[in-house]
């Protein structure tokens, strides 16, 4: 019995001991390219009661060509726009409410502003070694190109990841991705978004549910190209194949949702991370362990009344959206 305790207590030492965040709990911090070996330079946020006794989900952020950049002089353009403006305005400026962001956000920066899937999955193994990452919990979202990026990430490692939320996406999944079927994602897009068009996502979604119908049948208006007044959610049933219609930012009722917003051009995903509904629905996914079956998590349809951060503020720039995807006048 002694031997077999101190060969565990051997194997146990050998395990490799995680790393240290690059910077302080509860912050945004710029990582250079030429200081860690993810592949990227990259905008870090760790959660301020980070510990590396419990694991903590992983967003990985993608960002738009607007944000390009050479990952070191150029990494403070990720703070314009999407999860790190967000992140940087209510971490710099309401530090209260650090402890409210459960989770590792890691923004990488792309000189083209379309990395591979094969890179981004290398900086996930990277994570892996440097944070406490709950490997159940991955999350990928983006915008414009980055949306885009997400498409393709999941069009490829969407068993490995727990959810995505691509957002005016400018990518492709496969024509048929019917295998992506078991993996929540949850689409954004503007109707009027003159620089990615609608019908982008639509055909995305359409090619993940091989249904009975197109999407935009479910639209009120039927067609990509008369607009219904308001945000509009579509939903895709597995079992029947066939979509659904409901009015208003609504989280999908098994895997797969589209939410249509009325206006905004290309900026859909301003309103969307500011609502805490898109925070409760995405934090709520996770992979099964090996040999469970997928469980569709779906928190129950809220009001803005009870976010999944309770006194949670996210600070919008003055001028688009206030915290529950209204446009400010």
């Amino acid at each position: 019995m002694l031997r077999s305790t101190v060969f565990f207590c051997l194997c146990l030492g050998a395990l490799p001991a995680l790393a240290q965040p690059f910077g302080a709990p509860g912050r945004m911090t710029p990582v250079r390219l030429d200081s860690n070996s993810s592949g990227f330079g990259y905008y870090e946020y760790i959660p301020k009661d980070y510990s590396t006794d419990k694991k903590w989900p992983l967003v990985l952020y993608f960002h738009g060509t607007g944000e390009k950049g050479n990952g070191t002089s150029g990494l403070n353009v990720l703070l314009k726009t999407g999860v790190p403006a967000l992140f940087r305005n209510d971490t710099d400026r309401i530090t209260t409410n650090d402890h409210h962001r459960p989770f590792l956000m890691l923004a990488p920066q792309d000189t083209a502003g379309w990395p591979s899937a094969d890179r981004i999955w290398k900086m996930v193994e990277f994570a892996k070694t440097r944070y406490a990452v709950d490997t159940n919990r991955i999350y990928a979202t983006g915008v414009s190109a980055g949306g885009g990026t997400t498409w393709g990430f999941v069009n490829k490692y969407g068993n490995r990841i727990a959810a995505a939320a691509p957002i005016c996406g400018a990518g492709n999944v496969s024509n048929d991705a019917r295998a992506l079927r078991k993996l929540p994602v949850w689409a954004f897009h503007a109707f009027n978004d003159g620089t990615v068009p609608l019908t982008q996502t639509l055909q995305n979604v359409d090619r993940i549910a091989k249904g009975t119908d197109s999407c935009i049948r479910a639209y009120p208006s039927g067609s990509s190209k008369t607009v219904s007044k308001g945000t509009h959610t579509l939903r895709f049933d597995t079992t029947t194949l066939a979509w659904s219609h409901d009015s208003g930012f609504v989280v999908p009722r098994q895997n797969l949702a589209l939410t249509i917003y009325e206006s905004g051009g290309h900026d859909s995903w301003t309103r969307t991370y500011a609502n805490e509904t898109f925070w409760t629905w995405l934090l709520a996914q996770s992979r099964p362990q090996s040999g469970v079956s997928r469980r569709s998590n779906h928190p129950v349809e809220s009001s803005m009344s009870r976010p999944h951060f309770p006194g949670t503020r996210w600070v919008v720039p003055a001028g688009t959206f206030d915290a529950q995807g209204r446009a400010r006048p």
